[in-house]
This record gives structure tokens, sequence and C-alpha cells, in this order.
């Protein structure tokens, strides 16, 4: 596991110990550590040289073997940059803070990290326009504000990082980068002190488990009984499972929170009418991440099976009414690619950016795009699955032919 140690001078306003204690409650692979050296800059203004030379012998010997060693300063640098770095050591100075921005310095701290750990997942490309970005160059300081509040990595740099090369390792610093991006973000667009949104969100975390247990509880509520379905002569228990969560998915009155749950419960009996497919789990929690639905199809039919060609395939299901877009696409392939996934079905109600099912070869923009980049690039296979795919099969198509289909067509692209 790599390590991080986070130092910081004795009278800089941040609370290190806190933002290091919630990073490591994160699933992650990289493990923070709070340095226990005090650190000290003498002088007025540091230069990258200087400011290494004065950290303790005993610091740098600690820290040899870290990942990287971060170290914050309220000095300035002479150049005016956020900061330098010598061999794994990284100082950085949050000089004038409340100049460049009205957000707590905690935030700032998490934000650099996410910069420093971005950096070690691909280091050859920097924005040097502001985008807000975690690959800005951030040549105007101030674009710390936005970038904050952003806290995202953009869809061109996701894709360019996903049709790289890739270590284990730098997947691993990816989904790291993913969790510490997505709290910056929603702590940062409302000015919340990060370690504040932290907290509150703990404190939450109870009443909205047990808020969403008793909405999956009441999914009963909404699906009629058996005796709705006489006049249709259905003798299969899995048709008829599968009848009762089409009708509960076309809700209109289905809540939010329930959306969701509501199509993968689908999913589990649509897929499922495929003869020798075997649901393996639901909602499967691995240390790194969720999925919604693991499929064993070594005893499906055998043409699919070597077009998919794989026993284990990863289903990830989004019912939202906008199409689903690159962030979506490049949070499923880092959990196919880090997991060692050659295939996965994505499956979008409301669609997915760049992709008709009527227009498939082309492939020249949105979420369609990067599915087709990380084919070419590696082999990854995501099988878009749409609204209309699943009317089509309602309609009399073969699911396990179109299937067979949408994985020739990811070649043919």
């Amino acid at each position: 596991m790599a390590k991080i140690s986070i130092f910081a001078e004795p009278s800089f306003p941040a609370n290190i110990d806190k933002i290091v204690e919630h990073l490591n409650r994160m699933p992650h692979y990289i493990k923070f550590r709070a340095g226990d050296m005090p650190i000290l800059f003498a002088g007025g203004l540091i230069n990258q040289v200087e400011a290494d030379d004065q950290l303790p012998p005993e610091l740098k010997a600690a820290t040899e073997k870290d990942l990287r060693a971060i170290l914050f300063t309220q000095r300035a640098y002479s150049d005016n940059y956020f900061y330098h770095s010598v061999g794994n050591r990284v100082i950085i100075s949050l000089s004038d803070w409340p100049y460049l921005t009205n957000m707590p310095i905690n935030n700032g701290i998490v934000y650099f990290i996410a910069n420093i750990i971005a950096h070690q997942v691909n280091n050859d490309f920097r924005h040097k326009k502001t985008t807000g970005c975690i690959y800005d160059f951030k040549v105007k300081k101030r674009a710390i504000d936005l970038g904050m509040r952003n806290a995202f990595v953009c869809p061109d740099c996701l894709q360019r990082i996903f049709t790289s090369k890739l270590t284990q390792n730098q997947l691993q610093y990816l989904h790291d980068l993913r969790f510490i991006l997505n709290d910056l973000g929603s702590a940062s667009k409302w000015n919340e002190d990060i370690v504040d949104y932290w907290e509150n969100s703990e404190l939450e975390e109870v009443r909205e488990e047990q808020e969403q247990l008793d909405d999956l509880i009441n999914v009963a509520d909404f699906i009629p009984d058996d005796d709705t379905y006489n006049y249709i002569d259905i003798t299969n228990t899995t048709m008829k499972d599968l009848l009762k969560s089409y009708v509960y998915l076309m809700d209109p009155n289905l809540s939010i929170v329930n959306k969701g749950p509501a199509l993968e419960q689908f999913a589990k009996h649509f897929f499922g009418i495929i003869k020798g497919w075997k649901l393996e789990e639901t909602n499967h929690l691995l240390p790194d991440c969720e999925i919604d639905l693991i499929w064993d199809i070594v005893g499906g039919p055998e043409k699919l099976k070597e077009r998919i060609k794989c026993d284990l395939i990863f289903m990830e299901c989004k019912n939202l009414k906008s199409a689903v877009t690159a962030r979506h696409i490049s949070h499923f392939a880092a959990n196919l690619i880090t997991h060692k996934i050659r295939t996965g079905i994505f499956i979008s109600s409301g669609g997915i950016t760049g992709y008709n099912p009527m227009n498939w070869k082309s492939a020249s923009k949105g979420a369609y795009k990067l599915i087709i980049d990380l084919h070419k690039s590696n082999g990854t296979a995501i099988i878009p699955f749409v609204g209309e795919d699943i009317e089509a099969v309602k309609n009399g198509a073969n699911l396990a032919e179109l299937l067979e289909k949408k994985c020739m067509r990811l070649h043919m692209v």
C-alpha cells in the first residue's frame, strides 16, 4: 500500500489530523499519515532548493519510501508558485490564502493532496487556460477557487488518461482521486469546510441508511398482486417477476431514491431470462467500490460467451432522466480495469451521450466515444444498453442475440 505523509508548520491554520483521519476512512489504496516532526522555514521568501535544505534529515529519512511527503507552509515562494518538489518531497505554499479565495484553508489542503495524486496518475499534460480541471496549471493563482468548487477531471483529460496504458498502481491512485474530488466538490460548492462536511455526513449516515431501507421495504406497495396477471398465461415464475419489476420500473410515481434499485431489480430478472446466466452478486461491496450486479455466464449461449470472452461480467445500472456522460463511463471502466474484468454492461434508461442504437457506427463524441476508445486501447468492452434496447426485447428481439451484436459492433466502429 502506498503512503503519503502530510506535514505543516506549527502555526499553519489547518486541521491536518482531522483531514488525515477522514481521508483514511474512505475506500482507498493510499494510506495517509499526519507527520509528527516539526518543520519550520526560516527567513522571508523561500525557494525550491533552500526550502528543502531546511527540512530535518530525520524527516527525509522517515519519508524516503513514501509515495509522497507533502509539506504545507504559509511562506511564499520567490517565483510565486504554489509548490515545488525535490525527490518525493513537495513543499506547498498557501501564502495570502484569503486574497485568493474565501474557501476554508482545509479545502485547499485537500485540493493539493488530490492534485499531487492526479500527477501520480498522469503527469504529461496541464491546461494553460483555466478550466476548473484538476490538471489546470493555474497561471493565475486565484484559479484555485474554481478548482476547489469544480473538483473534477475534465472529459478530455479523462479520455487521455483512459486511453493511456495505466499501471495497476495508477489505476488505484485514480480510484482514490475520484473519492477525494467527489467529497471536496460537494463541500466547496457551498463554501463548507471539508472537515465539517465529512463530520456532518457521518452524523447523517445512519439516518439516511435507515430511510433508504424503509423506502426499499415499501417497494411492495407499488407492485400489484399476482391476480393482476391472471389473464396472461405465464407459467414461468421468472417471467412473472420480470413483468412485475417492469411495471414497477415504469411507475410514474416512483420516488428518486427508488429509481436506482428499481432498475437493478428489473435488470436482475431481465438478464436472468438468458439461459445459463447465473446471478452471482447484487450490490456487491468490494474494498473500493460497489458493483450493482455480477453475472457468471459460463453456462450461457456459446456464441455470446465467445464474443464476451470472459466468465464474469460486471453490470452498472443508471436510472436517470438524462443520458449518462463520459464521467459515469470512466468510473465504471476504472472498476472493470482495476478488478481485471474484461467486459461490463452499462444500462442507462436515459441513454448514453453520443450513442444512438440506430446509428451505432457514429462514435465521434460523448460517453460512447470513450467506450470505443477504451476498447481500442486496452480491450475493455463496455456494452451500452439503453431504454430502446429494453423496448426492442419487449417487442420480440432475442436478448442474447442483441448482446452478441453489440459485442460485434464494438470491433466494427
